[in-house]
């Protein structure tokens, strides 16, 4: 949460910032115009007070000279002079309409604004107040004053100011968003890298600083726990493999010996049975510790995937073979598409009749004389195998467990259909299990692309 307000409160100063420049930037401009532009445009006028001092008067009355006389003239539409009494006392191009008297409150409004739409300038002299009257529309005073050229041109001018501010906001914006742009990128190269187990080490500056400090940090957390999470199923792979050895030194002198007692003549019957009962025991508890190491390697990505190209309906006969020669009281029916004829697909050969065979082990342990039906079906982008049996089926629990999705750890029951998952699911497949009206069924999709 602190972070956000860090991130917030930087982007607000900056965003200050921006307004700041700009204002800065209008003041630099109006000053610039000020001082270059505008007098360009309004001339100094000859000075109102000067005007005022060559005005004299002598025995004949008032006068001006003509050189000054000339410069009014060229400046100012009229003058006049007016006493104390309010009396015109000289004038010079003054209209009739003009020519009269003026009461205080005529001259204290005049004065300040316009006298009948005539700009005017006053200057009070001793002897009264001088008025000059500009050209009527020549200038525009209220409680400022300003050349009508330069309001003209202010109002021209003032949508090229503004789309030149909007211009000078656009850059600045840019230029911030490219920045935050920068940064955000880096944020999401870090999450990129954490994401495909990547280490991150973003240099901890900038607006966004404590959010890569963040970001290093559990970098650097998961980084660790996956060294200890890679040291700790290489451990148990290791643990599983060197148990599977360990055990399979006197389960085999077992097996030998249960098998001697079982074909020894000498021997009576009943201890023959039991032998009989060791020997098949131990083959299935070696066949158990083969899944259990088997299972182990695929959890943890310790079994080497070989894939090569091979005769799918060739396979699926060798597979067939090799079975009912090791189960020959089985009914077994195999039916293949003639689609599957000939057709070579990709996968490795070795785990693949592992994961058909489990399956068919399986249906033998538990659908005694039943029949087991093999289908092997082409469809446009994968291959089916269906394994069905006229058995009792799956029970609710065993169909529960496998209807999950894998998970990361070794099953806790199970092996031997949770490994076809496994191998179907390294070549890209799916499972279903479920039990139909006559028992067990089986489906295994595989794509051709990837099998």
């Amino acid at each position: 949460m602190k972070n956000l307000i860090s991130i917030i409160l930087r982007y607000a100063v900056s965003a200050v910032g921006v307004l700041i420049f700009l204002i800065f930037s209008n003041l630099i401009a109006v000053l610039i115009i000020g001082t270059t532009t505008i007098p360009q445009l309004t001339p100094l006028k000859y000075n109102v007070r000067q005007i005022s001092q060559a005005l004299a008067q002598d025995a004949e009355g008032w006068y001006m000279p003509e050189e000054i006389l000339h410069i009014l003239h060229e400046n100012y539409e009229w003058a006049m002079l007016i006493d104390e009494n309010g009396e015109v006392v000289w004038s010079d191009r003054l209209s009739q309409s003009l020519f009269h008297h003026y009461t205080p409150a005529q001259i204290a409004s005049f004065t300040r604004w316009y006298l009948d739409d005539y700009p005017v300038y006053v200057y009070q002299k001793e002897d009264g107040i001088l008025v000059l009257g500009n050209k009527i529309g020549s200038r525009w005073k209220y409680l400022m004053e300003m050349d009508r050229d330069t309001l003209t041109y202010l109002i021209q001018m003032f949508p090229v100011w503004a789309v030149i501010n909007l211009i000078l906001a656009a850059c600045l914006i840019l230029l911030s968003s490219i920045r935050f742009f920068r940064s955000l990128r880096r944020i999401a190269a870090g999450l990129s890298d954490l994401a495909h187990q990547q280490p991150v080490d973003i240099p901890e500056k900038g607006i966004f600083g404590s959010l890569y400090h963040d970001l290093n940090c559990t970098s650097a957390h998961l980084m660790r726990q996956q060294e200890i999470l890679i040291h700790r199923d290489r451990m148990r792979t290791e643990w599983i493999a060197g148990v599977s050895h360990d055990v399979r030194t006197p389960l085999t002198l077992i097996l030998g010996h249960a098998a001697q007692i079982e074909s020894d003549t000498s021997v009576n019957a009943q201890t023959q049975e039991k032998a009989q009962v060791i020997r098949v025991q131990c083959e299935h508890l070696r066949q158990l510790i083969g899944d259990l190491n088997l299972a182990s390697k695929l959890t943890y990505g310790a079994q080497p995937i070989q894939k090569i190209e091979f005769d799918a309906a060739a396979f699926m006969r060798h597979i067939a073979a090799n079975f009912l020669n090791e189960y020959p009281d089985i009914d077994f029916l195999l039916e293949i598409d003639r689609a599957c004829e000939g057709k070579l697909v990709k996968g490795d050969r070795t785990l693949l009749e592992r994961a058909i065979r489990n399956i068919l082990v399986n249906s033998v342990k538990h659908a005694t004389d039943s029949t087991i039906t093999v289908k092997l079906i082409q469809h446009t982008t994968f291959l089916e195998f269906a394994i069905s049996d006229t058995g009792n089926g799956y029970p609710t629990s065993v169909l529960e467990n496998l209807h999950h999705p894998l998970a990361p750890e070794l099953p806790t029951h199970g092996l031997g259909l949770s490994i076809v998952r496994q191998i179907v699911a390294l070549h890209g497949g799916t499972t279903e299990f479920s039990n139909t009206d006559s028992g067990a069924c089986t489906i295994i999709t595989i794509p051709l692309q990837e099998i």
